[in-house]
């Protein structure tokens, strides 16, 4: 589970929904789940979520597909939706 923060409240409510795929994870200190999807313009971007928790990154393989939001107008504002969803299922 991530931190409600400013960026997630933001996604929750205006950001764009698309497919991307993990394509690494890392663990020390924590975790970080490293990801990639297209903008609406075709773009290919990359980012990364850092969990405080490495359990939680057991549920992630390398190339299994994720939903990511992102923000249209800075699509480097994105997380994996399934690390946020609790939060957009509370905010209904």
């Amino acid at each position: 589970m991530l931190i409600k923060t400013k960026k997630t409240i933001f996604l929750i409510k205006y950001g764009a929904r698309t497919k991307g795929k993990v394509t690494k994870k890392e663990i020390k200190g924590g975790a970080k789940i490293y990801y990639e999807f297209y903008d609406d313009k075709g773009v290919l971007r990359s980012s990364k979520s850092w969990l405080p928790n490495s359990e939680l990154t057991k549920q992630f393989t390398i190339d299994m597909p994720v939903e990511v939001l992102y923000d249209k107008n800075n699509p480097k504002n994105s997380e994996i939706y399934e690390l946020i969803k609790e939060f957009c299922e509370k905010d209904k």
